[in-house]
């Protein structure tokens, strides 16, 4: 039998559920073990004889749920690594460290874009599954595995609404970027609260690695926005105020604001899919040193993941209240932009203003 995992806005409704749950399963001749919250009342209750921790003694425990572990004194998600250095290491043992590290949401997105990409080189090296990694790539894994005990440094608050009183609005920033190696997207709440301040907060982040086939850099931006718009599509809930869009490619910005039956087939399909999924919603330019996304395209050692701002807390305009990062998109290059148009048909200069509506 597999875990039992669910909440309750305060403690009474807990115990009425924890109670509910025992005489169900007890009727049917199964007792629940190993209660785990993080409720001292509710874990030191008479219900709670079989306890995984006690607030008393493990403070510092971690107990696993869903395949993340879960440190309840705390109440944030952890990472654990128990990863052995070898004097070499094979394809199939990398893919093997890669596989382990479970991520569901996306927390560790740069440090893993960095590990596929590496693998994707052994693909393209046509090395078989146990053949010995060759230098220069044997000393980026060697590199890479060592420095993984710095994610063990990442605590993922598990309950990001807080203060539900004082809110006015929360709004979905989302983040899309490419490059030669993969593309990305990550996703931040922004909380507003009634003293005029923001709290910004990672919520989930995709990425993929670039196709083997050399395809050109506003192609797979565009990819970036489809990606975008995908994993907002699967967190978005009815509380959500506004919902904005943000990518630093001005080509896939204009190519978002033109008829999809203007375009190519490639760019028309991402562009529809893209304007189904974001009706309605706003699509702005971002400079790429302010694109978070820009972090999971390109990967980042894990010796510098704990630490970096950035990634856990967006650009600093999202925490100063602001929606966008201000002033309008650079200038694009016309020629890769009208190159995507079909034949006959004479593209128009879309851009004057930062948000491009899609509805």
């Amino acid at each position: 039998m597999d875990d039992i995992v669910s909440e309750a806005p305060d403690l009474d409704t807990a115990r009425r559920l924890q109670s509910q749950l025992r005489d169900a399963l007890k009727s049917c001749g199964m007792i629940l073990h190993k209660w785990s919250s993080n409720s001292p009342e509710l874990l030191n209750s008479s219900l709670s004889t079989d306890v995984e921790h006690s607030f008393s003694v493990d403070t510092d425990l971690s107990v696993k749920t869903l395949g993340m572990s879960w440190k309840p004194f705390q109440d944030r998600f952890v990472f654990k690594v128990s990863i052995s250095i070898k004097p070499s290491c094979t394809k199939r043992e990398v893919l093997s460290v890669i596989a382990r590290l479970y991520d569901p949401l996306g927390i560790l997105g740069p440090m893993l874009t960095r590990a596929k990409v590496l693998l994707q080189r052994l693909w393209q090296q046509r090395l078989d599954w146990d053949d010995v990694l060759p230098n220069p790539i044997a000393d980026e894994w060697k590199e890479f595995v060592t420095t993984m005990k710095c994610i063990e440094k990442v605590k993922i608050i598990r309950f990001i609404l807080t203060d539900i009183e004082t809110w006015l609005r929360i709004v979905l920033q989302g983040f899309a970027v490419a490059s030669e190696a993969a593309y990305g997207a990550v996703v931040y709440l922004q909380c507003f609260y009634q003293n005029n301040s923001a709290k910004v907060t990672i919520l989930a982040s995709k990425s993929r690695v670039a196709p083997i086939r050399v395809i050109s850099i506003p192609r797979l931006e565009l990819c970036a926005c489809v990606l975008l718009a995908q994993l907002v599509q699967k967190i978005r809930s009815s509380e959500i105020s506004n919902i904005v869009f943000h990518t630093d490619s001005t080509i896939a910005l204009a190519w978002l604001n033109t008829p999809a039956n203007h375009l190519k087939t490639f760019i028309a399909n991402r562009v529809s899919k893209v304007q189904g999924l974001t009706e309605n919603c706003c699509w702005t330019h971002v400079p790429s040193h302010l694109n978070p996304a820009d972090l999971v395209s390109r990967g980042l050692s894990p010796r510098d993941f704990p630490e970096l701002k950035l990634w856990w807390n967006g650009p600093s305009f999202l925490e100063r209240g602001e929606l966008s990062s201000g002033p309008g998109p650079p200038l694009m290059n016309e020629s890769e932009y009208s190159c995507e148009f079909k034949t006959g048909v004479v593209p128009e200069m879309p851009i004057s203003s930062v948000c491009v509506s899609t509805n």
